[in-house]
């Protein structure tokens, strides 16, 4: 059995039965039994006289509060609390059987609740979480390739400026002609004086 097969259950028991409205506590439709009645505008009012209902029976202290009932010259209008989140608005014609409204209303309260336990949330007028995309892994700063390859790789002292090795040799200050050294000048040939120079004559001459 599901909401809608409960509230037209509950309209062949009750001919005196003009609308059903299944709500939540905020105003909207879970389900409805209405013909020629707005079910939207009635789930509002309904939700709203509910809640000032509970402020007064908090006013006094009576404890949760279990229904409401509007008598008008035409009829009668009857909201039921269907657990803490939903309410069931019934509108029934002038001769309509207070008794027998809230007794086949409150069974009918009784029976929604259970069901409105085990449907799905989509059928209960609450929203549906929507999945989660999963985003797939993106490389981080640190997972990029190096900007050039390993044979390339500088060693020692890394370069940090902002433009990168280039930018260093273009900042050095240029190199200045090689520095060529003198050569070494010939040694000074050694003065033979003129008594040498007879002294060597005279040895040649005795060998």
């Amino acid at each position: 059995m599901t909401v809608l097969t409960e509230l037209g259950s509950l309209r062949a028991r009750m001919p005196e039965l003009r609308a059903s409205v299944l709500a939540t506590v905020d105003g909207l439709v879970v389900a409805h039994d209405a013909r020629g009645i707005e079910p939207d505008a009635l789930a509002a009012l309904a939700a709203a006289h509910l809640a000032l209902a509970r402020r007064f029976a908090q006013a006094v202290d009576h404890g949760a509060l279990r229904e409401c009932v509007v008598e008008c010259d035409g009829g009668y209008l009857t909201s039921y609390a269907a657990g803490p989140q939903a309410l069931l608005t019934l509108v029934t014609s002038g001769d309509a059987n207070l008794a027998r409204v809230h007794l086949e209303a409150r069974r009918c309260v009784r029976r929604l609740v259970r069901l409105l336990d085990r449907e799905p949330p989509a059928l209960t007028g609450q929203q549906v979480p929507a999945p989660v995309p999963r985003i797939p892994a993106q490389a981080g700063p640190n997972d990029r390739p190096p900007a050039w390859p390993d044979h390339h790789a500088p060693t020692g002292t890394a370069d940090r400026s902002p433009a990168g090795p280039d930018h260093r040799a273009a900042n050095a200050e240029p190199a200045g002609p090689e520095s060529v050294e003198p050569a070494a000048a010939p040694a000074p040939l050694a003065r033979r004086t003129p008594m040498a120079a007879l002294r060597g004559i005279r040895g040649r001459g005795a060998r």
